[in-house]
């Protein structure tokens, strides 16, 4: 069974998985866009998309070592 988890660590968890599935999506949208565009085009835009979703990877991940315990309240 699941530790009992605080709303703030659930929120977290629902951002990084929203995060990344954006990610995969903008991913995907560009390589679909591609077929019609080109390959250069599809590389710039997967670049871009990639770039992204390292950055907000990058926030989620710089807002769990910040707030370990979960956010407090009235954070987010």
């Amino acid at each position: 069974m699941l530790a009992a988890s605080t709303l703030a660590d659930i929120l977290v968890a629902v951002g990084a998985i929203i995060t990344a599935a954006a990610g995969l999506c903008t991913a995907y949208a560009a390589v679909v866009r591609a077929k019609n565009e080109g390959r250069e085009e599809c590389e710039k835009q997967l670049g871009d998309a990639r770039a992204a979703a390292e950055k907000e990877a990058a926030e989620v991940h710089r807002w769990r070592m910040q707030y370990p315990g979960g956010l407090p309240p009235g954070v987010g």
